[in-house]
């Protein structure tokens, strides 16, 4: 029945996904496995506060899940609770601490609380691990915030040559030459984007 709510909710068939997922639940209620599946149904519906009590019974059943930790400190982060988040996150860096989920995990949160030094390490670490253009463009908003504008630079210019089209960067770009007292630049930039 869990494999099942999955197959709907990728077929488009979420309400149905969602009502053999509770069908699951009430058969067996302490199932980590569709107590996930039900909050991914749950999240992709747009019902976070539900996807988020689900994330939670999950810890309270197994609480060395990783990805449910991932996803519960992820959106305690969104949703502004970064108390539960550090705590989510502390146990990430137990349990997995080189997985990428535990860095974008504690990239978020650094950059939440306003300690963009520490999201760089955590950006750093994710660039290693997988180049990806949302890692270039979390760690370039980190570089400009303390202003070190060559490595901001950097990083702009290695997301506009992964995606020439990725408007962020031409935003970035634009407050970059701001920076720098490059009027004209920022404006083409804006306009750009």
């Amino acid at each position: 029945m869990s494999n099942l709510g999955l197959v709907r909710l990728n077929a488009g068939e979420d309400s149905l996904a969602l009502a053999i997922l509770n069908d699951a639940h009430r058969i067996a209620p302490t199932s980590v496995i569709v107590l996930n599946n039900r909050a991914k149904v749950l999240q992709a519906m747009g019902h976070t506060s539900e996807a988020y009590n689900d994330y939670s019974l999950i810890l309270n059943i197994d609480s060395t899940a990783i990805e449910p930790r991932f996803m519960h400190g992820i959106m305690a982060v969104y949703s502004g609770d970064t108390i539960t988040a550090k705590k989510d996150f502390a146990v990430l860096q137990f349990l997995a601490p080189d997985s990428e989920n535990t860095a974008i995990g504690l990239a978020a949160l650094y950059t939440a609380t306003n300690r963009p030094l520490d999201a760089i390490i955590q950006y750093t670490k994710l660039i290693n691990i997988n180049p990806d253009i949302e890692y270039y463009s979390g760690r370039a908003a980190c570089y400009l915030l303390t202003e070190q504008l060559n490595e901001a630079a950097a990083d702009i210019a290695e997301g506009l040559r992964i995606n020439p089209n990725d408007a962020e960067f031409y935003l970035y770009r634009a407050y970059l030459n701001k920076l720098r007292y490059r009027a004209e630049d920022a404006e083409t930039d804006l306009k750009q984007a």
